[in-house]
């Protein structure tokens, strides 16, 4: 992990790199470093956000990829995703926090300055809710999207084990038949119906297999076009960040005359 920038101050760990801690309780002048520490900070939390769009990345890898085994491997691989849902629900987590003391360092550093300051940091603020809610968003559509290949896959699997037992029996029935008499027509004519149904059944998991992985690629490239609006979303609360760092002199100089 990244070490704190000064040692002497107080700092908490979040995510992968540190933040000082902004309580309201220990916040002083000699806590709250310049605007380099938090130009920074903020370098640390698009690194943090970058880290983020790997997961989410891999994930939707994984959900394409996920109904190239058998049945087995489809239950198992909905565990691992949801298991990395979960991942992915705590990263957001340890986002919000981390954007939340970055607020707080914005509001320390800013205190008594103008009005556009002001501006800058409730602009700051929407677009930190709009990028949360993206994400909200988007890890609820993908929770929906497994939920449905899981049901799909677990109808699939109880239609052809019901075939399996019904097969199976009307082989006991023609076993017991042929120990008595010969085999007829009739009979054979019955299993030849019943690997007939089995055949369609199985044509038509497939079919639902091949729907399933058109929906999700559809959610795929839903969840992209949203991505890439949650990365300029932020870019654009970064580029109103480091507009404020231009203005640190001006509202030094204010709080000074005051």
């Amino acid at each position: 992990s990244l070490e704190p920038l000064d040692r002497d101050a107080v700092y908490l760990r979040v995510g992968l790199f540190w933040l000082p801690d902004l309580a309201e309780d220990t916040v002083s002048p000699t806590r709250v470093r310049t605007m380099k520490d938090f130009e920074n900070q903020i370098i640390e939390l698009r690194k943090e956000n970058f880290n983020l769009k790997l997961r989410i990345y891999f994930l939707e890898e994984r959900i394409q990829q996920k109904f190239d085994g058998p049945i087995e491997d489809i239950y198992r691989i909905n565990i691992e995703l949801k298991v990395e849902l979960e991942s992915l629900k705590q990263e957001l987590q340890e986002r919000e926090r981390l954007l939340v003391k970055a607020s707080k360092a914005v509001e320390s550093l800013a205190q008594g300055g103008d009005a556009e300051i002001q501006r800058l940091k409730e602009e700051s603020h929407k677009k930190v809710l709009e990028v949360e809610e993206s994400l909200t968003s988007r890890i609820k559509l993908l929770e929906e999207d497994l939920k449905t290949a899981q049901e799909e896959a677990e109808k699939a699997f109880a239609a052809t084990e019901r075939e399996r037992v019904l097969r199976m029996d009307a082989e006991q029935q023609l076993s017991l038949m042929s120990n008595t008499q010969p085999r007829d027509r009739d009979v054979m004519a019955a299993l030849e119906e019943k690997d007939r149904r089995i055949e369609q059944l199985s044509l038509s998991l497939k079919n639902q297999e091949v729907l399933i992985q058109s929906l999700e690629e559809a959610a795929s490239q839903r969840r992209s076009v949203e991505e890439r609006s949650s990365a300029e979303k932020i870019q654009g609360c970064a580029v109103a960040l480091m507009r404020e760092k231009e203005q640190e002199p001006e509202v030094r100089g204010l709080l000074s005359e005051a």
